[in-house]
C-alpha cells in the first residue's frame, strides 16, 4: 500500500494532507541536504497496526518508527505517542538516501550501512488486533520527498460472533510456514528487506478476547493446501473447527478478508464430564484427550438432585463421561451423579465410565459392586499410595497387566490382548449387569473392562496415559467416544 509522505526543511509551509491520502504542492524541491526536516504522514487502504471502530488505519501508539542514512551506524527512532492515521515528527537527516521503518514490539540490532536487521518478527501467538511484532519498511530519496512503505507481512481478517471463542489457531494444511522466531534482514542495496528466520511455524494463533473483527499477520505465502482453523474456549477447550481447502495466496502488504467464520464453523460434539474436582490435574487430562479425539468439553459443574435436573443440565451434551469419584460415591454426590447416568441412558446418550463411572453403570443397570478383596482375594495391588501419595496412576514400576477379549470394542481400540495400566481402585465390580459384557481382567480376575449398548468402562485411568503421559495407544478410547457423540448428533 502506497503511502506519500513530504519532507521539508523546518522554516518550510507544511503539506497539505486529506484524510486518506497526502497531497503534494507541485513545485521544485532543492535537495533539503544536511538539517531538520518534518515529516508529516496521512494513512489509508489495507495498512496494519491498527484498525478504528470505523475502519480507519493507523499506527499503534507504543510504535517505533526508526531511520537512518546509507552512512549511519545506528537507527535514529522516533516512537508514536498517540494511535492515529496522521503522524508528525522532526527527522534529522543528512541529504543520503534513507530506510525508514515502523516496528512494534521488536528490537533492532546490527546495524551497519547496509541495513539493520529487526529480530523477533511475528511470533507464534498474536493477541489483540495485530499482536506487537509487525513491520513496514520504505526507502526514500530525498530529492522526491516520496517514501512507499511495503509490509513486510501478509494479513488475514475475520469477524466472529460466537461469544465463547476464547482462541483461535491457525493451520497450514500444506506445512508451509505461518510466522517465524528470528530475524528479518533490512537491506538498503535492494528494494525490498530479506527474511530469515531460525525458525518457521506452519501454524499462529490469536487470542479472542470478545466477538467483533480480528486479524491475523502471517508470513507472505502461499498456502497450496489451504488452511484449518481451530477454535477454543477459555479453558482452552477445543470447540470446533473452520477449513478451507483451496489454495490461498497471502500477499505482503496485503489483505484477505475471509469473512464471517460462525456459519462457516464445523462444531464439535459436546462432551460433559460429570462434577469433577477443579482445577485438578484429572480435569485437564480430561481436556487434553477430549481435545486430541476432536471433541469439546464440557464441565458439568453442578449437582443433578433430580431427574429434572439431569435433563435439563444434558440438554445440550451429546455424550457423557463418568469419571466416578475416590470415595466410592457413598455420599450424596454419588446419588446425584447417578441421575445423570440414568438419563443418559433413557435419551441414548454414549457414555464413557472411568473407575468408579464403570462401576457406577453396572449399578445403575442391576449390577453390584465391592471391595477388591473381598471379591477376590487378590494379590495385586490395585490402589497404591506411598507416603499418602497415589503412585499407582503415574508410576508405570507400579502398573499391573490386563487381558482384553479379542471380540470386543476394547481389543479393537488398543489392537492388543494384553496390556499394562494403571488403577487407583478398593471396589470392583462383582455383579454384573445383564445389559453389560466383561471385557477384560486383570490376572487376578478383576474386572478391568465392560462394554454395553453405547457404553463403554474401564477400571483404569486412560486419561492419564494419554493426558499426561502421551501414551498414544490410549488415544482411541477418547476417539471413540467423541465418535459415539457426533453420530448421536445425527
Amino acid at each position: 500500500m502506497k503511502k506519500s509522505f513530504l519532507a521539508l526543511t523546518a522554516a518550510a509551509t507544511a503539506a497539505l494532507i486529506s484524510c486518506n491520502q497526502l497531497a503534494v504542492e507541485d513545485v521544485q524541491c532543492e535537495d533539503p541536504g544536511i538539517g531538520t526536516i518534518h515529516l508529516e504522514a496521512s494513512f489509508g487502504g489495507d495498512t496494519r497496526t491498527s484498525i478504528d471502530s470505523e475502519g480507519h488505519v493507523g499506527w499503534c501508539k507504543g510504535d517505533v518508527i526508526r531511520y537512518y542514512s546509507k552512512d549511519a551506524t545506528k537507527a535514529r527512532t522516533h516512537t508514536i505517542e498517540a494511535a492515529g492515521q496522521t503522524m508528525s515528527f522532526d527527522a534529522t537527516l543528512d541529504g543520503t538516501d534513507y530506510l525508514i521503518a515502523v516496528s512494534g514490539g521488536t528490537s533492532l540490532s546490527s546495524v551497519s550501512s547496509t541495513g539493520f536487521t529487526v529480530s523477533g518478527i511475528l511470533g507464534q501467538k498474536q493477541s489483540g488486533e495485530f499482536g506487537d511484532s509487525h513491520l513496514s519498511v520504505a526507502k526514500t530519496d530525498l530529492s522526491t520527498n516520496q517514501l512507499y512503505f511495503l509490509n513486510v507481512e501478509g494479513c488475514l481478517k475475520f469477524s466472529i460472533a460466537d461469544k465463547d471463542v476464547a482462541r483461535l489457531e491457525l493451520i497450514s494444511n500444506g506445512g508451509e510456514p505461518l510466522c517465524g522466531a528470528g530475524a528479518i534482514k533490512v537491506d538498503m542495496t535492494g528494494e525490498y528487506p530479506a527474511a530469515t528466520y531460525y525458525k518457521e511455524y506452519s501454524n499462529v494463533t490469536i487470542n479472542a478476547t470478545a466477538s467483533g473483527e480480528y486479524y491475523f499477520l502471517t508470513l507472505p505465502v502461499e498456502l497450496s493446501k489451504g488452511f484449518e482453523m481451530k477454535l477454543y474456549d477459555v479453558d482452552s477447550c477445543y470447540i470446533g473447527k473452520v477449513e478451507y481447502d483451496q489454495p490461498l495466496k497471502i500477499e505482503r502488504s496485503k489483505k484477505k478478508n475471509l469473512g464471517q467464520l460462525d456459519s462457516q464453523i464445523k462444531y464439535a460434539p459436546r462432551i460433559g464430564l460429570i462434577h469433577y474436582g477443579r482445577p485438578a490435574l484429572g480435569w485437564y487430562s480430561y481436556k487434553n484427550c477430549i481435545n486430541d479425539a476432536g471433541g469439546r468439553l464440557v464441565y458439568l459443574d453442578h449437582y443433578a438432585k433430580s431427574k429434572t435436573d439431569a435433563r435439563s443440565l444434558l440438554k445440550d451434551i451429546d455424550a457423557v463421561i463418568d469419571p466416578g469419584s475416590s470415595s466410592g460415591d457413598t455420599t450424596s454426590r454419588g446419588t446425584y451423579d447417578n441421575y445423570v447416568v440414568r438419563v443418559a441412558r433413557e435419551t441414548g446418550k454414549p457414555i464413557l465410565g472411568i473407575c468408579y463411572g464403570h462401576q457406577r453403570v453396572n449399578t445403575v443397570l442391576g449390577g453390584k459392586n465391592a471391595t477388591v478383596t473381598t471379591e477376590y482375594g487378590t494379590s495385586i495391588t490395585h490402589k497404591l499410595s506411598l507416603n499418602g501419595v497415589n503412585v499407582g496412576l503415574h508410576n508405570p514400576e507400579y502398573f499391573h497387566k490386563i487381558i482384553i477379549d479379542r471380540t470386543s470394542t476394547l481389543y479393537r481400540l488398543l489392537g492388543v490382548d494384553e496390556i499394562m495400566v494403571n488403577t487407583s481402585h478398593k471396589y470392583s465390580t462383582h455383579v454384573i449387569s445383564d445389559s453389560l459384557k466383561v471385557i477384560a481382567r486383570a490376572p487376578d480376575g478383576v474386572v478391568e473392562s465392560l462394554e454395553g449398548e453405547r457404553f463403554l468402562g474401564v477400571q483404569f485411568h486412560p486419561e492419564y496415559l494419554y493426558g499426561c503421559h502421551h501414551d498414544e495407544r490410549f488415544l482411541p478410547i477418547f476417539e471413540y467416544l467423541v465418535q459415539m457423540a457426533e453420530d448421536n448428533k445425527k
